[in-house]
């Protein structure tokens, strides 16, 4: 092999090569159907039902020992519709994480 190949061949290896990772933080959203208690029913049935449910999850890690992390959740008419209104629900929880730094 000639040297200019070698050569590019090792440059394209260097810049190719993975690097560590570096996340102090992530967001995760999602997004779900709500059969509403009732798992006998079809897929298409909950799809037609508009119960889509969504939410997200967050953290963050700084660079010291502890961080976040959050989660928020929403279902419209979790249980389905009823003479005296909606049945929605909305869930919002934390947690404090600890790490170990290397």
């Amino acid at each position: 092999m000639s040297p200019r190949r070698t050569l590019g061949m090792g440059l394209l290896a260097v810049l190719l090569a993975p690097s560590p990772a570096k996340a102090d933080g992530l967001i995760i959203p999602f997004v779900g159907v709500n059969f509403g208690g009732d798992s006998g029913k079809e897929l298409s049935t909950a799809l037609d039902a508009k119960r889509f449910n969504w939410g997200a999850s967050v953290a963050y890690m700084g660079g010291g020992v502890l961080g976040v992390e959050g989660d928020i959740g929403y279902s419209p008419d979790f249980f389905g519709k009823s003479d005296i209104g909606g049945s929605s629900v909305l869930t919002v929880t934390g947690n404090l994480l600890f790490g170990i730094p290397r």
